[in-house]
């Protein structure tokens, strides 16, 4: 693997570790695997260091400023109908336990959404 991006944490990233190829890049971003109080996993460096990866962390606030470059950019894709996404719609408030219910376990597709 030569670039990751990585929501998920704990035995995934562990999986995607062992599969790094040689100069691999790997963004952490999220840590879903952990959400419900499991127990971190440990990182295994060795993994990191046979592969002469970097990882980096990302969060979401230290782009701010580009905020708005991003969303014309972004916007222009959508227009022209070559973004498109996923989402997992259910309808009503007592629909909400089962939609993150889903959520947490992975068994949404696309993007979580109750509209109401």
């Amino acid at each position: 693997m030569d670039i990751y991006f990585d929501n998920v944490g704990g035995n995934v990233l562990m999986a995607v570790c062992e599969q790094l190829a040689v100069g691999a890049r790997v963004v952490l971003c999220g840590l879903i695997a952990q959400y419900n109080g499991s127990a971190p996993v440990p990182l295994n460096p060795a993994l990191i260091i046979r592969a002469r990866a970097t990882m980096r962390g990302l969060v979401v606030y230290d782009h701010w400023p580009q905020l708005a470059e991003m969303q014309v950019e972004i916007g222009a894709y959508v227009r022209a109908g070559q973004l498109r996404w996923r989402e997992d719609i259910s309808h009503g408030l007592s629909e909400t336990p089962a939609a993150f219910a889903r959520l947490m376990v992975g068994r949404n597709k696309g993007k979580a959404l109750v509209l109401l």
